[in-house]
């Protein structure tokens, strides 16, 4: 290899031509013969003109042979979830930091050999960003951690901003195309690496982060950049469709991805549901800070329908989360606060969306049909918002909706007052955000931030105890009348989940938005309740209860047998009357009709056993009947009694006249006939039958035992 003779500045610009354009003269020899490596050193600088052959040559100022040989190191992450003392290896960052202030301190031409000719690079400054923490995270770092990271927070801001840097001096400096050209070629600002630089740097240096976005979308890269917006819109919203899946259960249209987080665990465990809140908040972060300073970005995810899906995602997961994180214990406080930042990334992301609408209808009032246009399309976004109240309410509280349809009727007089009154209307009736969290806190029991799991989950058992067998029951069967398809087991699975809300378990299902581990219970499974105990006989005494050693023992005794005899026949008063009992009476229905004659007989068993007072205007010598006392009589008698009765009834003649007649083979009267043929037409217009009549009839006559 060449011998580098540097005898004073190399770096020489007269004509002041760009770095890319640019030769260097150095001065350099070549060795002759072979060195005697034992002479000393005074007589090889004597003999160096006989040894080596000295020239003159150009390179490109560009070129890699300006290269020292340096060794890197790599950003080492601080730790959040582990004690700082722990973070041993983030306080060796000061290797890190040595290595950028190296590239700061170059001059612009060696700063950019370095950039472009060493991979190492590329590699240690990206090692920072990915690793970089979040803004919410700089409270748990130590006075010497934070002053270390900040240090190395901007040395890193400043080497990306020496890269956009197009001119330092007058003898240094490149045009922009070629500039940008290098950093295409070399892959130094990436679509990813810009992401990441919007999402570390928004806060902070807003300079760094427009030379950004204004190097990466520039016209001439428009193709480039919309297949990467296409491809990262289309993987945010597979993101999110894989994690309201992972934790509401999958839905057989969704797209799927892998997650580099682990399963969803069966029992809840604080530090999946942190890590997964976190991904959350980072896919959404990551999203949300490239549309605020991209509207490309914008205008890709609302045809992809991005808002659409964020306002479902938001109502479908975290009602979900927030339940699950008020049996959290002790994490409960952390777990929250990361909750709020994420659906805070959403809420924020969502009027994103509604700002640029608002922006862009100002924009176009010279244009009414893109001003239409625009406003169709914010109307539809804040309508369809409207059917996840959960999201819609949070919405609110943080943008008001109806301020913002002030503010563009203001400057949009044809806003159609009918769809911006009806959001407002449909506004005014949801839940407020108090009602809804103490609707949920109310749905599992408090827990003190001091109890550990296993205490926790005693408590949540011992709060589902309170309900009895009877309540649990009533809450099945109301589930099985809207869905009586599936299995009771089934039901009760699902009710012990969602704390035995049946409406809860009945929106879920509905919504197929069950948990993973019910999705995977057979809807039709039946519960077999356990086999009954066989009920204890209880045993009836009149008195002092006998001592019995068994049943048989008992049924043998006899001894209050006399006893029970004496009061059935004093209480039955019943006489024994003879009667011919071979006569079959079960063809005499007319045994059970009752007579209109018969009812005074029916008054005088109805007060039988009373005194009966007479009439004061009747005879004193008329003699009281008195009440049949049979205890069955005979049914031939009975025969004759209501035959005569019928005949005298007959003779009186009856409403409707008479169908009885004469006997027959005597002839009948014209009346007669005549009677019998509108009975016989008239007969389906009324009842053809009094059976509680008969049936007391044969009760007051002791037939049928009362």
């Amino acid at each position: 290899m060449d011998y580098l003779l540097q005898n004073g500045s190399i770096f020489k610009n007269p004509n002041r031509l760009p770095l890319n354009e640019l030769n260097l003269e150095i001065k350099c020899c070549k060795k002759k013969k072979k060195v005697d490596k034992n002479q000393d050193l005074e007589k090889l600088k004597d003999n160096l003109n006989k040894n080596y052959d000295v020239y003159v040559e150009k390179r490109p100022a560009l070129h890699k042979s300006w290269l020292q040989q340096r060794t890197y190191v790599f950003f080492q992450p601080y730790y959040t979830d582990v004690p700082p003392e722990e973070n041993v290896e983030f306080g060796k960052n000061s290797q890190y930091i040595a290595c950028l202030d190296f590239l700061l301190q170059c001059t612009y031409q060696q700063f950019w050999c370095y950039v472009i000719h060493d991979p190492q690079v590329k590699i240690m400054l990206e090692s920072f960003l990915v690793d970089a923490l979040d803004w919410y995270e700089l409270k748990e770092l130590k006075r010497d951690h934070l002053e270390m990271y900040e240090d190395i927070y901007f040395k890193v801001a400043q080497i990306y901003g020496r890269m956009l840097t197009y001119k330092e001096t007058e003898m240094e400096y490149m045009s922009e195309s070629t500039v940008h050209k290098l950093l295409k070629e070399q892959q130094l600002l990436s679509f990813f690496t810009v992401l990441q630089i919007i999402w570390v740097y928004k806060y902070s240096n807003d300079n760094l982060v427009k030379d950004v976005i204004k190097f990466y979308f520039a016209d001439n890269n428009k193709k480039t950049y919309e297949t990467k917006l296409d491809d990262f819109v289309n993987y945010t919203r597979s993101v999110l469709e894989t994690i309201g899946g992972v934790i509401c259960g999958f839905d057989g249209k969704d797209i799927l991805i892998q997650l580099s987080i682990g399963p969803k665990p069966s029992v809840f465990d604080p530090t999946w549901y942190e890590e997964m809140i976190n991904y959350i908040m980072h896919t959404v972060g990551y999203f949300k800070s490239l549309m605020t300073v991209c509207d490309p970005a914008i205008v890709h995810s609302l045809k992809a329908g991005i808002p659409y899906r964020l306002t479902y995602f938001y109502n479908r997961v975290f009602p979900t989360i927030y339940r699950l994180v008020e049996k959290s214990g002790s994490a409960k406080e952390k777990l929250t606060d990361r909750i709020n930042l994420a659906s805070s990334e959403i809420l924020s992301c969502f009027h994103v969306y509604v700002t640029h609408l608002t922006d862009e209808i100002l924009q176009c009032q010279q244009n009414p049909m893109k001003q239409d246009a625009y406003m169709e399309q914010l109307l539809q976004l804040l309508s369809a918002t409207l059917e996840d109240d959960f999201f819609v309410i949070d919405y609110h509280n943080s943008y008001p909706i109806d301020e913002q349809l002030q503010i563009i009727s203001s400057f949009y007089p044809e806003l159609d007052t009918m769809r911006s009154d009806y959001i407002l209307e449909c506004l005014s009736t949801l839940p407020t955000l108090n009602d809804i969290r103490a609707k949920l806190k109310e749905k599992t029991p408090p827990v003190s931030k001091n109890v550990t799991i296993k205490e926790e989950r005693a408590t949540t058992s011992s709060h589902e105890e309170k309900l009895s067998e009877t309540e649990i029951e009533q809450r099945i069967a109301s589930v099985l009348d809207m869905l009586p398809d599936l299995g009771d087991e089934f039901i009760l699975r699902c009710l012990e989940f969602y704390n035995y809300d049946s409406m809860e378990v009945i929106s879920a299902i509905l919504d197929d938005n069950l948990s993973p581990n019910l999705q995977d219970l057979p809807r039709d499974m039946i519960r077999v309740p356990p086999e009954p105990k066989p009920e204890q006989p209880i045993l009836a005494y009149r008195g002092k209860k006998p001592t019995y050693h068994d049943a048989k023992d008992m049924l043998n005794d006899k001894s209050n047998l006399k006893e029970i005899r004496d009061f059935v026949l004093k209480s039955s008063n019943v006489t024994y009357d003879m009667y011919d009992d071979e006569y079959d009476d079960r063809d005499d229905v007319e045994g059970v009709r009752t007579l209109v004659n018969e009812e005074d007989k029916y008054m005088e068993n109805r007060f039988e056993g009373y005194d009966l007072v007479s009439d004061p205007s009747s005879s004193e010598d008329e003699e009281t009947p008195k009440p049949n006392k049979n205890f069955c009589e005979d049914p031939a008698l009975i025969r004759e009694r209501r035959e005569a009765a019928r005949r005298q009834t007959a003779s009186r003649g009856r409403r409707g006249g008479d169908v009885v007649g004469k006997a027959k083979g005597q002839g009948q009267d014209k009346s007669v006939v005549q009677n019998r043929d509108k009975k016989n037409t008239n007969k389906s217009s009324r009842a053809n039958h009094n059976r509680k009549g008969g049936a007391q009839f044969k009760r007051n006559k002791g037939m049928i035992p009362s």
